[in-house]
């Protein structure tokens, strides 16, 4: 797999999608989820207007899409930048943003280790919310990010799946389908190959734009590779997710954790 595939194959599954993201996304639907980001956003730049005082605090909602993160900072005072693979998820978010902002919010349609290369800006905070399982090399991704940080600067991520058994990876995956009926009839109809192409595009390969959403994420060893380089660990959260009943009970039933969370600090 290349790096330039699963790259297009973004662009592509969230250009077909963008319309229906917002009421389709299990982590923007579900009140749970909206909770936890907020919850964490507050947390972090309260803990940045502490460092840093009065300065205006300069975040990248980095792979930001229809804007739910960059949303939550504009109602917390702050006017972030984001930076996506979609412009259409772009032209979205910017319809949703306040109409006296939106001339002076800053958007980037562009891959994200694109952007890191060829960007000059520092950050405060640069977010990334249900991102790393959509980059090939994430690692290479959050390491230009770290380039990025001002000293004392944080970057967060949510809302990724941690590796897990095949059976945990099928559970998931049902959950996904059914969680949308709208999302679930689709998928039979393309296991039929009754479902037609959108439009404007082919289908996406869903199995390219999300190279890690089956096998996982390994979050201990990504802990371990923030340590390594120089990074303070401010936290790692594991969370229970599920976006159906059923899901939901099983891993409350289970103990099992899926998802999970970073703040990270850069320290020099």
């Amino acid at each position: 797999m290349r790096n330039e595939d699963v790259i297009a194959a973004n662009r592509q599954y969230f250009d077909d999608n963008a319309t229906t993201y917002d009421r389709e996304e299990g982590c923007i639907v579900d009140a749970r989820s909206q909770k936890l980001v907020d919850d964490h956003l507050r947390d972090l730049l309260a803990r940045l207007r502490l460092r840093f005082g009065n300065v205006p605090l300069r975040v990248l909602d980095a792979g930001g899409g229809s804007g739910n993160v960059s949303l939550k900072l504009i109602e917390m005072g702050v006017t972030p930048e984001l930076v996506d693979v979609s412009q259409r998820m772009i032209d979205i978010f910017l319809s949703k943003a306040p109409s006296e902002l939106r001339g002076s919010i800053a958007t980037h349609c562009s891959d994200l280790q694109t952007f890191f290369s060829q960007s000059d800006k520092q950050y405060h905070l640069i977010c990334f919310s249900s991102v790393l399982h959509h980059l090939l090399d994430y690692r290479a991704v959050l390491s230009a990010a770290a380039e990025h940080l001002v000293p004392g600067g944080m970057i967060y991520t949510v809302h990724d799946p941690s590796t897990s058994s095949r059976f945990w990876n099928r559970v998931e995956m049902a959950d996904y389908h059914l969680s949308s009926f709208g999302r679930f009839f689709a998928y039979v109809r393309r296991r039929l190959g009754r479902a037609p192409a959108p439009e404007h595009t082919q289908n996406a390969d869903e199995s390219i734009a999300e190279p890690h959403v089956g096998p996982g994420i390994d979050d201990p060893a990504l802990r371990d590779y923030f340590v390594g380089q120089g990074m303070k660990i401010v936290w790692h959260k594991r969370y229970r997710k599920g976006r159906t009943i059923l899901a939901s009970l099983l891993y409350l039933v289970a103990r099992h954790a899926r998802g999970f969370s970073f703040a990270v600090e850069k320290t020099s």
